[in-house]
């Protein structure tokens, strides 16, 4: 708390000091004032946020680990985004993108983590159109995945591979997919 730092730092001074400097006594607490306003105002806020975890592929259930890794010896380990936030005011200056980017990074620097994985609730089209940009590709629906407030709802589990990995779709999946998604972007989504 940056009002005890300063206040920590003002009852630091000896009772000596304070008899020598009485004349002053008024424009040292205006000083102080002002240094704790600015400490105030200097106050780091978070406005982006990351939260994930690396996760070593047996932990996996065996249906995920089929969708996600082709060959599970090879590629030991994901990385799994557990939630990706921005302060609404803070939108648009692409720190969410710069986030996965630099999570993106290191999964791409461990030769054995072989994919980027997470889950998108189906009905939150800005993240899906986010990560799709980004690079991710949707491997499959998820029922009932998701309870808010006693309903559940499904999600899609979305990917992006690496060193490699090409999980278990071929590149003619791969293709229909991207097809599917943007026509249903273009067509099915629109107003």
């Amino acid at each position: 708390d940056s009002g005890g730092t300063a206040t920590t730092m003002a009852s630091s001074s000896t009772t000596e000091e304070m008899d020598e400097e009485d004349e002053s006594e008024d424009d040292e607490d205006e000083s102080e004032d002002i240094e704790e306003e600015e400490e105030e105002e200097e106050e780091e806020v978070i406005v982006a946020c990351i939260v994930g975890s690396m996760v070593e592929s047996q932990r996996l259930s065996p249906e995920t680990t089929r969708l996600l890794i082709r060959e599970p010896m090879l590629y030991t380990r994901l990385f799994y985004i557990m939630t990706l936030g921005t302060v609404t005011e803070f939108r648009h200056y692409r720190l969410a993108t710069m986030l996965v980017d630099r999570v993106a990074g290191m999964v791409a620097r461990d030769q054995q983590c072989g994919a980027l994985y997470l889950h998108v609730i189906t009905f939150n089209d800005a993240a899906i159109r986010f990560y799709e940009k980004l690079g991710f590709s949707r491997v499959t629906e998820i029922k009932d995945y998701y309870k808010i407030d006693g309903e559940t709802h499904n999600c899609y589990l979305y990917a992006k591979y690496f060193n490699g990995n090409k999980g278990q779709r071929d590149l003619y999946y791969h293709a229909t997919k991207s097809i599917v998604s943007a026509w249903q972007r273009l067509f099915v989504s629109s107003p």
